[in-house]
């Protein structure tokens, strides 16, 4: 929960440098499985949005969670393909 509060709610205030300490003092593997899924916005839209939009707002999902998403997307991918690497010893990722 707490990766997800960061990725979704947080990752604009913490230093991408701090982020990636964070992400890579985890397991790889499942570091690997839960970044390709947060950041993927086509797969947040099909998965989340509609629970989502009990909690939140239709504007807020699409412009802050999810917009937020593909808006850091550039700034997470080397971390992306490190984390990938680590796991799985090659980039497969078309996120990163």
């Amino acid at each position: 929960m707490v990766f997800g509060y960061v990725c979704f709610f947080r990752l604009e205030e913490l230093a991408i440098e701090d982020f990636k300490k964070l992400i890579l003092s985890q397991d790889a593997l499942k570091m690997h499985v839960f970044l390709q899924f947060v950041f993927n916005s086509e797969l947040l839209r099909e998965h989340c949005r509609e629970s989502w939009l009990s909690i939140y707002d239709a504007t807020y999902i699409d412009n802050k969670i999810i917009g937020g998403v593909e808006k850091n997307l550039p700034n997470v991918s080397d971390i992306l393909r490190k984390v990938e690497i680590k796991a799985t010893g090659k980039v497969h990722s078309s996120l990163s």
